[in-house]
């Protein structure tokens, strides 16, 4: 017989199995649109803040790649590490009930973007909301050291969330969403897509593991991209969220390979 610490790992690693199994028969989720709420790492969930409540978040990530995957699939070396940085912040308000709108933009303001997220169905154990943005350049163009991709270029996104509370410790979460990118650009469709499973194994800790990837196509596939990302979430206060979490590059096509680590501060006013 399982006690009840034990039958919480066994739910969270049976669950973090159920995931690997399906992003290898092609689970397609997302994360483009900006400036909307998450309770885990990139993967945002199908919940929406209060009416009245207001979030900022400051953060930070750093991506390191030396390989890059070829057309074939095949890992082949760049001949030198390349390192790309981003500082970025958001804010996000509870405008009604079930719906929420925000925006997002990097510390060069090179690019601004505005997201909502409305919640469809909103059950006991399971949520389903859609999301829509908008990104819009902003003029200036600094040296390309950030990981915003496709920077001063406008762009329309929409999607959906679907998460799904497993035990009262662990959820699931699921996202796809597709990209627009308008006007002269080599992919002018991304389709982006993710899932992620955590488990609080104490009141404030959150255990972590999401897998995200993407694909860009114009008229064929293009390339393509899958990693995954593990990581911790703690509750300093009700008021503040500490985030933290790696990606590892798993499997591609066209795309740098390597791996990013990443950091943010959600503050709840």
């Amino acid at each position: 017989m399982l006690n009840k610490k034990q039958f919480r790992y066994k739910t969270f690693f049976t669950t973090l199995l159920a995931v690997i199994i399906s992003a290898s028969f092609g689970v397609q989720i997302s994360a483009q649109v900006c400036g909307i709420s998450g309770a885990k790492l990139c993967v945002p969930d199908a919940g929406a803040l209060s009416v009245g409540t207001f979030e900022f978040e400051p953060s930070f990530s750093v991506f390191s790649s030396a390989n890059r995957f070829c057309e074939s699939g095949k890992t082949e070396c760049l001949g030198g590490e390349n390192i790309t940085s981003s500082v970025m912040f958001r804010l996000t308000a509870g405008v009604t009930e079930g719906l929420e709108v925000g925006t997002a933009f990097s510390s060069t303001i090179e690019q601004i973007s505005f997201g909502g997220k409305y919640i469809f169905t909103d059950l006991e154990k399971f949520n389903l909301a859609f999301i829509s943005g908008i990104s819009l350049p902003a003029g200036n163009k600094f040296i390309a050291d950030t990981l915003v991709y496709d920077e001063h270029h406008l762009m329309s996104s929409f999607g959906s969330i679907a998460s799904l509370e497993l035990t009262d410790y662990s959820s699931l979460d699921f996202i796809f969403s597709y990209t627009r990118i308008h006007g002269v650009h080599p992919f002018n469709n991304i389709l982006n897509y993710g899932i992620g499973v955590g488990d609080w194994f104490t009141e404030k800790f959150q255990g972590v593991v999401e897998l995200n990837g993407f694909s860009t196509y114009n008229g064929k596939l293009q390339s393509h991209k899958l990693s995954v990302n593990p990581g911790i979430t703690y509750k300093t206060s009700d008021r503040l969220l500490f985030v933290f979490g790696f990606q590892f590059d798993l499997l591609g096509k066209n795309e740098d390979k390597g791996y990013a680590y990443y950091s943010a501060f959600t503050i709840t006013l």
